[in-house]
């Protein structure tokens, strides 16, 4: 699992997610869902679920804006058949 846009987030400037979900050998994997979980530290109510469209195969991308900074986790959940793969990010949202 890949994710890329995180890093570009800045509070409330709406920016683009992206995952990509291959295998072991880098083929694209099918995934029936991939949802993304945003969690503020400082906040809980800032705390976002966002479900990612298919954009090609093995490629998810949703569009998210934050509306803090400061230290968030971010949860990428994949959903394939009966299996479900979980990967964490922490990251940061700099101050303007």
């Amino acid at each position: 699992i890949r994710l890329e846009g995180l890093a570009e987030l800045r509070k409330a400037v709406p920016g683009d997610i992206t995952v990509s979900v291959t295998d072991a050998a880098g083929a694209p994997v099918k995934a029936h869902s991939v949802t993304l979980d945003l969690l503020r530290m400082a906040d809980s109510e800032d705390d976002r679920k966002v479900i990612l469209d298919p954009v090609a195969p093995g490629a998810f991308r949703a569009r998210v804006t934050l509306p803090g900074t400061g230290q968030w986790i971010a949860n990428i959940i994949v959903v394939r058949g009966e299996d479900d793969y979980l990967q964490q990010y922490p990251f940061i949202v700099p101050a303007p």
